[in-house]
This record gives structure tokens, sequence and C-alpha cells, in this order.
């Protein structure tokens, strides 16, 4: 039980509960009201006796008389009396009456007043718990804030702490401020001194700085003069690098010699067949007792890098830039290191992403002058006569080698062949890992990793001159052909033996349509091939076009160098005619 008060430090509560319970107990030992008779019934000891009757003799008639006489008025005394009291009785009777009707209404009244008080009890009570709940809320409520109270008290006391301390540092920041503002009000002063002097000078530059506005007028209408004479330049060169292009020929033939691998460096297969001349033009071949010399347009020996390569090709490659068609494709026997020339590895990179590099710098180049390129990559296979795209595509169509006329010309394309534009180098470099991976190759006695069908990469080129109006379209062809092979040396079979076998015939059509166009023919058989024919733009006239010939240093490969070396220097001697400049109206 809880006790009816309850008493803290900060209030005190009192409950109602006991006079509540006195009230109604007083109510209920109240006694009704009595009502008094004692002034209307008649008295206890007033009953009338009748008077004794003396002992008479018989014969005493009078007395006897006398005594019937006195009774007689006794009796009658008697009944006024009764009567009296019988009217008292009467009147009493009506009170009685009265006094209960007044007692019922009394009762009817209390009955209701208990009622009343009973449901003034009930919510007295009812009141008397929901008190007791809020108190033990509060009470709850004021041992919480108890708690809280400390805790915040802990809090304020360590925030003053820290207060204090950082009111003890900023006083100190604030004495080394006020050094510092009396610092700056001496440094002002001096600064004020400066600003005077300033002032004088700016108003002096002012002057000279109108002298060079008119300096820099007179120099911007000679940047101009100077930007159209470089305009004019850069026209003379584009012209100037095609005159050089079409006095070096136009089937250029360059030789690379690859150097002996590590598996391939051994007495038996050092290379002193193969004697290198200081013109970089030049090579003998020493098969037994005979030299036979060969001469190109460039000779790599087998110390040439990459680069040093590519710096010969790439005025070439940027022929392309400037409107004419150029293929350069590189031949030789298998194992020769075709693919290493043309497209490399990551660290050595080849021609072919050389090429895109350089691309993408030159076509940044040109753009001052007005250029702008558009520019897109396809790359097919030919693999035992039949095309199969090596980019990503969705359709799976037939390719087709077609022709169209084109300025009174038939011009070449593949139809059915993906055709991906693209805006960086590291865009391209993923298309030709993709290709890479499609390409079909195997293995051979003669090479661990044999190309099995001849490549084809095609970088397409629309230019356009927002200055001058010029259109121009062209195609930078990039070829890296299967490697021709002895059946018997590669000890082919089965699959490899039929590619052996087309990869020879397609190479052999190539040696028909170089000789046919050596001897000057009227007929050149392009469509005995697929290759000949894809590259026939290539070979017959309206392009640049370069042969890299590579060639397999080993002593066992000699016979097929010089077979090789003598189909280079047939090229070498075709006149194909002059490339023209694709111009677009």
């Amino acid at each position: 039980m809880r006790p009816n008060t309850v008493t803290s430090s900060r209030i005190t509560v009192s409950k109602p509960k006991a006079a509540v319970y006195t009230r109604v107990k007083s109510l209920e030992c109240k006694s009704e009201p009595r009502i008094s008779l004692q002034s209307t019934l008649p008295p206890s000891g007033s009953t009338l006796q009748p008077p004794k009757k003396p002992k008479r003799k018989a014969w005493d008639v009078k007395g006897q008389l006398d005594d019937a006489k006195e009774q007689v008025e006794f009796f009658k005394k008697a009944v006024k009396k009764y009567e009296s009291d019988l009217v008292r009785f009467a009147n009493v009777a009506e009170q009685i009456e009265e006094m209960d009707e007044q007692k019922m209404k009394e009762r009817k009244d209390f009955a209701k007043k208990e009622r009343t008080l009973q449901q003034e009890l009930r919510e007295a009570c009812d009141q008397i718990e929901a008190h007791e709940y809020k108190l033990d809320e509060f009470e709850n409520k004021l041992n919480t804030s108890e708690k809280e109270r400390k805790k915040i008290k802990e809090e304020f006391s360590r925030e003053i702490k820290k207060i204090k301390e950082e009111f003890s540092e900023s006083k100190k920041q604030c004495e080394e401020l006020e050094t510092d503002v009396k610092s700056l009000k001496t440094e002002g002063r001096i600064n004020s001194e400066k600003l005077k002097s300033m002032t004088e000078r700016a108003s002096n530059l002012q002057e000279e700085t109108e002298k060079q506005k008119e300096e820099i007028k007179m120099k911007t209408e000679d940047i101009e003069k100077k930007k159209n004479e470089l305009y004019a330049m850069e026209e003379d060169r584009r012209k100037l690098l095609n005159l050089v292009q079409e006095l070096k020929g136009n089937i250029r033939v360059y030789c690379r010699v690859r150097p002996l691998l590590s598996s391939e460096a051994d007495e038996a297969d050092n290379p002193d067949h193969i004697e290198f001349d200081e013109d970089d033009k030049s090579l003998k071949i020493h098969e037994g007792n005979k030299n036979l010399p060969f001469q190109f347009d460039r000779v790599f020996d087998m110390e040439s890098t990459q680069k040093q390569i590519f710096d010969d090709v790439s005025q070439l490659i940027q022929s392309a830039l400037d409107g004419y068609n150029v293929c350069i494709f590189a031949y030789g026997q298998t194992g020769s290191g075709k693919t290493y020339t043309m497209e490399g590895t990551s660290e050595q990179m080849g021609i072919i992403p050389r090429a895109i590099e350089l691309i993408f710098e030159k076509s940044d180049y040109l753009a001052k002058f007005g250029w702008k390129f558009k520019l897109s990559v396809q790359q097919v296979q030919i693999y035992m006569e039949t095309l199969m795209d090596l980019l990503p595509k969705s359709s799976t169509e037939k390719l087709e080698i077609k022709t169209v006329s084109e300025s009174n010309r038939q011009k070449i394309w593949v139809k059915n062949l993906s055709e991906h534009g693209i805006s960086s180098f590291e865009e391209v470099i993923k298309l030709m890992e993709f290709a890479k991976k499609k390409r079909i190759t195997a293995s051979t006695n003669l090479n661990d990793v044999s190309s099995r069908s001849h490549s084809v990469f095609i970088l397409k080129i629309k230019a356009h001159n927002e200055t001058t109006g010029e259109k121009n379209e062209s195609a930078l062809n990039l070829v890296d052909l299967a490697g021709s092979e002895r059946v018997s040396a590669a000890g082919s079979s089965g699959t490899r033996l039929k590619e052996a076998q087309k990869i020879n015939a397609s190479l052999s059509e190539l040696c028909n349509v170089i000789a046919a166009l050596a001897n000057k023919k009227t007929h050149i058989p392009y469509r005995n091939s697929k290759l000949t024919l894809l590259l026939r733009d290539s070979l017959g006239g309206n392009s640049k076009t370069l042969m890299l010939v590579n060639v397999n240093p080993r002593k066992s490969s000699t016979s097929e160098t010089i077979n090789t070396l003598r189909f280079a220097t047939t090229v070498n001697q075709c006149n194909i005619g002059s490339a023209r400049k694709n111009i677009k109206f």
C-alpha cells in the first residue's frame, strides 16, 4: 500500500481519500429523525381505579346503594376520561401518519443522496487511482531527471573546463594577434608608401600598355599573315610529299630480316649466309658458291627496331590523311615475322597501332588548318577463300566482295562487313585484341603460331576542310598475309594441309597479278583469288602501295628466302601508274 502523502525535496502531494470516506461514514451513521409523543399520550400512571367497596353486611342496603352510586359516578368519569383519551389518540394517530409520510420522504431523499455519494465515491476512487498512476510516473521522471541533472552537471563541468582551456588558448592567440596587428600596422604604413609608388608606376605602365596594344595589333595582323603563309606551306608540303612518293615509285618494296629467336641461336643456323650492304638498300644471299644480290627501296637488318621501320613508312601513312589510298602489306614465308612487324606486342608496337597513333596525332595538328576527320575501321580475314569478319557484328549474313563505279573507276568494297567508328587510340587497340582472338592460327613444324588466313585491316578516312570547303575520302589498308610454306617441311596434313594449299594458291595468284602488271598485260587476273580481288585498288594504280618483305634468317630457309626476294624484285619493278587524290564535291 502507498502512503496517503508523498513528500520530496520539491513537491508535497496530499490524497483526498480519507476525507471522502469520513463524509460517507457520517452520512451512513446519521440517525433517522425521531418524533416525540410524550406530550400527547396519557401519562403512564393515570389509569382510573374504581373505588374500593367496603365490606357491608347484607342488610345494609343503603350502604350498598351508596356504593353503587359511587361506582356509577366513577364509571361516568372514567367514560369521559376515556373519550377525552380517544380524541387525543386520534390526534396522535394523525401525527404518526404525517410522521410516517415525512420519514418515507426522508428515506427516499437519503437513498438518492446515498446513490449520489456512491457515484461520487467511485469517481473519487478512479481519480485517486489516476492520481496514483500519475504520481508514479512523476516519481519515475523525478528520479530520471535527477540522474540526467547529475549527468548534465558533469557534462557542464567538462564543458566549463574545456571553455576555460579554450579561453586561455584564445587569450594567448589574442595576445599574439595584437602583436601581429602592431606588426601589420607597421607593414601597412610601409605598404602605403609602396602603393603610392606603385600607383605612379601603374600610371606609367598604362601608357606603356597602350603602346603595347598597338604593337599587339600589328603583331596579330602579322600572325594572321604568317598563318596564311603556313597554310600555303602545308599545301605545298602535301603536294611535295605526294611528288616524293611518286618519285619513289607507286609500289615500293622494303625488306626486313628478323633477328634469330633464342630457340634458333645455334651454330647450324648462324645467319652468315646473309650479307648487308652499307647503303641500307641492298643485300646478298650466299648459297653454296653463289652470291645472289638483291636491291630494294630500303633494307632493314636484324638489328632494326619497330620504331625505325615505322619512321620510314610514316610519310606514306600520312598521305592517307591527304586524301590518297594507301596500302602496306607484309609478305614472306611462314615464321618470317610478318604479324610481329604489322601488329607487334604491347611493349613493341607494330605498324598498325603506330599508324593509328600517327593518324590521331596528325589529325589533331591539321585541325588548326580547318580540317575535321571522321575515322572508322574494318578488319576481315580470308580463310580458305572465305571472307570472315574479325570485328564484333550483329549480322550473320555472308560477306561478299563487290564493285561500285566511282569517278570512272571501279571501287572495291566488302558487302555486310561491319564498320566501327573510332575516336581514340584505345578503342582501336580493343578492336585489334578482339580480332586477334578470332583470327585462325595453328602450330606447324615451321612456326608455333602460324597464321592460317590473310588479314586485312582497313582504316577509312573522311576529311572536310571548313575553311576551303574541300572534302576527301581515303582508305589505309594494312595487310598481314599468311606465310608461304613448303608442305613437306611444315609437316602439314589434314586441315593444315588444305590450309597450306589454299594459302600457297592465293599467294601464287598474287604473283601472277604482279607479273601481269609488270609485263603491262591488258588482262590482269584479279578475280582468280579473293585476296587479289580485295587488293585490286591497291595494286591497280589508285593507291600508294608498299610491300614489306619479311625474311627468315635461318640457313635452313635459304631456298625459300631466295624465292621470296626474287618475287619482291618483280614487284619492285612494277609501274602501276600514279595514285589520284580522292576529292569529293
